[in-house]
């Protein structure tokens, strides 16, 4: 036993106490090491008093916009594995676990019964405790893709309209204070005549998260005025984003790096099949989108 206290508190006691979900604290434990001192395995989780206070403290410093990652380790204090911070280098997906695929279809039950507010919290939970990527690549992107299926018929149009505007207000919540004012940063937009914004706003989060210096221009920005933008502001990397085929055009990035940035981003599945322009990247997900932007606005 801890000598902190008899181990008395349940996950679903510690959970109301600190208003997150019961999978945030086992996510917090299993990646972080922010847990229950002295859990067994095979046994109920307990936790100890002082296991609530490091808890409470995780809780606050996530609240005021570190990372879960770097917040484990100050509440730690450095001791033990943590894995390294969402801000730090190269940012690795993983495979879906059971919990993730009961985390879709809770969400998705919530979107079905057009409750906004469960599924705008459920979101907004899950980008507190693993981070905007993880987020959108195994609780968003497979709820997304399930509700498209399910609408075939054009059933559920109502849904999806509610879950992206769900999605789009959790997203635009993600703040960061940039930490160098010498960092020229990213410029991010849609290509011209494209209106599906909401894996760009997934991406301002994921950058905004990271303390990375970002611009988002949001829908259907006409070729020229992006170029205009890009005068004005001399960004080190430009992400265009494409959803389709029909706004995905190649003059468009090939006109974009004669600009002279650095890094020139072709983004979306609208790009698959496009031969992209010489000196133009390609990123397939939110999590190389991310890394590249990082390596790119770095320099």
């Amino acid at each position: 036993m801890s000598s902190d206290g008899p181990a008395q508190w349940t996950a679903a006691a510690v959970a109301a106490r600190l208003g997150v979900a019961t999978t945030t604290l086992r996510t917090w434990s299993r990646r972080y090491g922010i847990g229950p001192a002295d859990h067994e395995p095979g046994r109920h989780r307990r936790y100890t008093a002082a296991d609530v206070a490091r808890l409470e403290a995780m809780c606050a410093l996530v609240a005021d916009g570190v990372t879960p990652a770097s917040a484990a380790r100050l509440v730690r204090g450095g001791a033990g594995h943590v894995p390294p911070d969402r801000g730090e280098g190269e940012i690795r997906p993983r495979p879906a676990e059971a919990e993730d695929r009961a985390a879709v279809r809770g969400l998705l039950s919530s979107v079905l019964r057009l409750d906004a507010d469960t599924v705008t919290r459920t979101v907004e939970r899950r980008i507190a405790a693993t981070g905007v990527v993880e987020a959108w690549e195994m609780l968003c992107v497979p709820a997304l893709v399930e509700l498209g299926r399910q609408n075939g018929t054009g059933t559920c149009i109502d849904a999806e309209h509610l879950f992206s505007f769900a999605i789009s207000a959790a997203l635009h919540r993600v703040t960061g204070s940039v930490r160098s004012a010498s960092r020229r940063g990213a410029l991010l937009s849609c290509a011209a005549g494209e209106r599906h914004t909401l894996a760009l706003e997934a991406l301002r989060a994921a950058l905004a998260e990271r303390a990375a210096p970002v611009r988002a221009m949001g829908a259907d920005l006409p070729t020229a005025v992006l170029s205009d933008a890009i005068r004005r502001t001399h960004p080190a990397v430009v992400a265009l984003w494409a959803q389709t085929e029909r706004t995905a055009r190649t003059g468009e990035l090939a006109h974009l790096h004669a600009l002279g940035v650095a890094t020139v981003l072709a983004i979306g599945p609208g790009w698959a099949r496009r031969r992209i322009p010489r000196g133009v990247l390609t990123a397939d997900t939110l999590h190389d989108a991310v890394w590249m932007i990082l390596a790119g606005e770095r320099g």
